[in-house]
């Protein structure tokens, strides 16, 4: 499986099968400009935290602006 995520010009890749995700890559850079951002950390204001047995989503800055 592979998951791509394309909001205006961000875009988010992952999956479970390393050489289809490599594949879709090489694609898309031969036909756009791409830049690569290793490890995700942050995305649509969504905080991803890798743990060892899964990965966790937090907004807490979304929330906490919202309550100001």
């Amino acid at each position: 499986m592979i998951i791509l995520v394309l909001y205006v010009d961000d875009m988010l890749i992952t999956g479970n099968h390393f050489k289809k995700k490599k594949w879709l890559k090489q694609h898309l850079e031969s036909q756009f400009e791409m830049l690569h951002l290793k490890q995700l950390g942050r995305y649509l204001g969504v905080i991803f935290s890798f743990l060892v047995t899964c990965i966790s989503m937090s907004q807490t800055r979304y929330i906490e602006d919202m309550l100001k």
